[in-house]
């Protein structure tokens, strides 16, 4: 991602991406995007699915685009019993209001030893008001998980505290410079400086890892 965005999210997509990338085995078959948006991590499972189908909501055309090959809400899947053998389900299961019923959908439609890739947020500001809902910590993520009658296989915590304070300093850095007079539009200041301050956050973190303190959380569930 540009840092011309904002330098924290470029710092929290490269940890973001770096660590979804470490269960692309657990990927195979006909996948199922759930909320997949603008397909961003087609690139990243090509080669290891046989087949990327996307689901989304009309409404988010408007908003963020998409590239969805069917419109549904996730509450309600299209598609028949045990049709996949992945589905991937990245950074929207607290954005509904029944995520139990959500993976409940997802159960049916997966395949007997499917698995799903499941990224949430546990650290992050809100966002998207008002279709914001929850915040998770891994024992709650399990917890609905496992109420969905899916068996958790892998867990990991996409940063940690060190990770987690510097993407909300430099978010709240980038948007305010933006508000003073005149030097709000020179970008490159704030960019240079979330280069910098952002690098070393990486660092600590990687040294000091807290996965209490994590911005996302990344699981794998396997229907049993």
């Amino acid at each position: 991602m540009s840092q011309g965005l904002g330098t924290h999210r470029w710092l929290l997509r490269r940890r973001f991406n770096k660590d979804l990338a470490t269960v692309l085995p657990h990927a195979k078959g006909r996948m199922l995007d759930v909320g997949c948006g603008i397909k961003p991590f087609e690139a990243m499972f090509k080669g290891h699915v046989d087949r990327h189908d996307g689901v989304d909501m009309m409404q988010t055309l408007d908003v963020r685009g998409t590239r969805a090959d069917v419109f549904a809400v996730a509450g309600v899947l299209p598609f028949a019993n045990e049709s996949f053998d992945t589905v991937l389900c990245t950074q929207m299961l607290d954005d509904v209001p029944e995520p139990v019923v959500v993976l409940d959908e997802i159960r049916r439609v997966l395949k007997p030893g499917g698995k799903l890739i499941l990224t949430i947020n546990q650290m992050y500001p809100v966002h998207d008001p008002p279709h914001d809902y929850y915040r998770f910590t891994r024992y709650g993520l399990e917890h609905i998980v496992k109420k969905a009658n899916l068996t958790p296989v892998f867990f990991r915590a996409i940063g940690g505290a060190w990770l987690t304070a510097g993407a909300l300093i430099l978010m709240r850095s980038w948007d305010l410079w933006g508000k003073i007079p005149l030097l709000g539009k020179l970008t490159f200041i704030p960019a240079l400086f979330g280069l910098i301050w952002g690098t070393f956050f990486d660092v600590m973190d990687r040294l000091d890892v807290n996965w209490a303190g994590a911005p996302f959380l990344l699981m794998v569930a396997e229907k049993t």
